[in-house]
């Protein structure tokens, strides 16, 4: 039986059952121990590592789960071949909590997780909490997870300083516009958008309404290009969880001052999101403007979630499903060292009532 090639730190921040299943681990994949070695016994491992043999036997627990070895009554823990391994790796997916309990997000983390397990990966989540207004994410829990057996992490909409602590670490991948281009997962979308601009100048639209969380410069800076006037009504939630529904009430909010007011009615209003739709709808039903009579509309719409409204809306439909499919197939390409994935139809513009054609 062979030697044990580590020792393990008491003051180190991971705990002892994890620091002996990663001194295993790591010796397994380096081929110190083979397929076929048989482990030491939980008591030798004590004896030589100091400790007690609860400690050995959760960590035999945690290399089980991972398929690493086999127990076996009577003769210990056997290594098994990578062909009888029923997990080729963990992948670590870090969301920023901010959106907490969106739909879209909700659909394409479960995509993500399914198709996974179903290609033979093991999936563990974590939230990031926001920090300095959104500028930041706090990384301690993710610099945590890390210490665990890791080979792959993907962050959803991650800031700067999040992308910063993974390059430290290693092969990511990330949805957002803070990554490279090689680090980053580029959903279709101009294509659609650009059939709006289109549409719009074939119906003599000049002021265009622009309704967003934030400011969303590119699409802003894409109608003012394309020579709009656009103006914009900015919708800034809260963090954390009940963002939702902060969401739908500063929508609300912000389309009854804007229309109470008087004012010149723009050609169109283009909603960036569901949830601010659905206030902004709301606010106009109330104040009684109608739609499409004294202005069309236009929305951002996830597949399966479009906002009620007595007429049909005009949208911009967004796949969560086709666009979980593509990062998870994107994750698993890379970390099988596979060419790139081919992209899916994620967006697509559905006519309505709202915006008549």
């Amino acid at each position: 039986m062979k030697p044990i090639p580590f020792s393990v730190d008491r003051n180190a921040p991971a705990n002892l059952p994890e620091q002996v299943a990663a001194g295993f681990r790591a010796a397994i994949r380096s081929g110190f121990y083979k397929p076929g070695d048989i482990l030491p016994p939980r008591g030798e491992i004590a004896d030589y590592l100091g400790i007690s043999e609860r400690i050995p036997r959760e960590a035999m627990h945690i290399l089980a789960a991972e398929n690493l070895v086999r127990p076996g009554r009577g003769i210990g823990c056997v290594v098994l071949s990578q062909k009888e391994r029923l997990w080729k790796g963990r992948v670590l997916i870090v969301e920023r909590m901010k959106c907490a309990g969106s739909y879209s997000v909700s659909v394409i983390v479960e995509e993500i997780r399914s198709r996974l397990m179903r290609s033979g990966y093991l999936y563990t989540f974590i939230g990031a909490e926001v920090k300095h207004g959104g500028r930041s994410l706090d990384v301690r829990p993710v610099e945590d997870a890390l210490r665990m057996p890791t080979d792959f992490v993907f962050a959803m909409f991650p800031t700067p300083n999040l992308v910063q602590c993974l390059r430290k670490w290693g092969p990511f991948l990330c949805l957002g516009d803070v990554c490279d281009e090689k680090d980053a997962v580029a959903v279709p979308w101009k294509v659609p958008r650009i059939d709006l601009i289109a549409r719009c100048r074939r119906r003599g639209v000049r002021r265009v309404l622009f309704s967003a969380y934030g400011h969303y410069d590119e699409e802003l800076s894409m109608f003012r290009s394309a020579g709009f006037e656009v103006e914009n009504i900015p919708v800034w939630p809260k963090d954390g969880f009940g963002f939702l529904e902060a969401t739908e009430r500063g929508a609300f909010k912000a389309f009854r001052r804007r229309f109470a007011s008087g004012g010149r009615f723009p050609d169109l209003i283009y909603f960036g999101d569901d949830y601010i739709a659905r206030g902004g709808l709301m606010a106009l039903a109330s104040l009684g403007v109608k739609v499409p009579e004294d202005v069309r509309v236009v929305t951002l719409a996830n597949r399966g979630f479009v906002p009620s409204f007595p007429v049909t809306l005009a949208r911009i439909e967004y796949d969560p499903v086709a666009a979980g499919t593509f990062i998870a197939d994107s994750i698993i390409a890379k970390i099988e060292g596979r060419g790139d994935v081919r992209k899916p139809v994620c967006y697509r513009y559905v006519p309505g009532e709202s915006f008549p054609e």
